[in-house]
């Protein structure tokens, strides 16, 4: 089941992309420019560009790229008034975007390779590590679930005020610059969650991570919660 709804969500963005091809193919060239000039600051900020600086920026990515895809596609979905063909099918609206939320973490990592296959070329970039793997499979998962609590929490923001793309944005802007999932600036925002599973990479994990994941899972649950009782009443 699951396996045939992710077939689904890629079906259908794979002939949604189609059908924009023209605008989705400028629109990951734009991607790529962006990512590059990125990986040109990190770059020149840091000194090099190592497998924990690739991890932690594909990490950013994957945040970035579903969850403005998927507050864009709730807000045409209002708009054009067929997200109430989605509340009423078979498979929760939460299960769609989840399974939509994989296939953009795809899309994300494919984008990323190309963008740092070239960048290549420029700038030297170090994937052997000493880091463990141990470490790097804590991180992968950890980074996971607070990707997917942070982007089912925006779609419930889409649901409950359906404009947010700037919020969204600008949110993300703050995600890159200041939190310390990418870049490792010391300012009041260092201790946060997304600096935090960050040093998983290099110092391993830390309770306090659980701890604050597990809060941040109640929250997304509570507006969750909210959100589903604004839907369907």
């Amino acid at each position: 089941m699951i396996l045939y709804s992710l077939k689904n969500e890629f079906v259908r963005y794979t002939l949604e992309s189609k059908n924009y091809g023209m605008d989705f193919i400028s629109g990951k060239i734009g991607d790529m420019i962006y990512l590059s000039g990125l990986l040109f600051a990190l770059y020149y900020s840091a000194g090099s560009i190592n497998l924990s600086m690739v991890l932690r920026f594909l990490t950013w990515y994957i945040l970035y790229n579903s969850m403005l895809n998927a507050v864009s596609d709730v807000e045409s979905e209002i708009r054009a008034d067929y997200f109430k063909n989605l509340i009423y099918t078979k498979t929760s609206i939460w299960k769609i975007y989840l399974y939509r939320f994989f296939v953009y973490s795809i899309e994300s990592i494919l984008v990323l390779i190309v963008s740092l296959l070239f960048m290549s070329i420029f700038i030297p970039i170090e994937l052997n590590s000493d880091l463990k793997v141990i470490n790097i499979l804590y991180y992968i998962f950890l980074s996971t679930v607070l990707n997917i609590i942070i982007y089912c929490t925006m779609i419930s923001l889409t649901l409950i005020f359906e404009r947010i793309m700037t919020f969204a944005t600008l949110f993300m802007t703050f995600v890159l610059f200041l939190s310390g999932m990418v870049f490792n600036f010391n300012n009041i925002f260092s201790n946060m969650i997304f600096s935090k599973v960050s040093r998983v990479l290099t110092v391993g994990v830390d309770i306090s991570i659980l701890i604050r994941l597990f809060l941040l899972l109640v929250i997304s649950y509570i507006f969750k919660i909210y959100t589903n009782r604004k839907i369907y009443s």
